[in-house]
């Protein structure tokens, strides 16, 4: 299954919102440097999916991203 992820990043909170079925926006507050936020979202993820593998198939360095669950 593949999600769609809007990214923000150097947010003051950290927060996941459905947009809809396949889509979420998830801010952070790491900054977009050295793959640092990506790998948040990716934590985020992986404590609201547990025991799912999960890995990022695109948009490394985009706010729109895809993931796999």
């Amino acid at each position: 299954m593949h999600i769609k992820i809007h990214a923000k990043t150097g947010a003051k909170r950290e927060a996941v919102r459905t947009i809809s079925a396949d889509q979420l926006e998830i801010s952070v507050t790491e900054p977009a440097e050295r793959g640092r936020a990506n790998r948040r979202i990716l934590k985020l993820l992986r404590q609201l999916h547990p025991g799912r593998p999960i890995r990022m198939v695109s948009g490394q360095h985009s706010p729109h991203k895809i993931v796999s669950l």
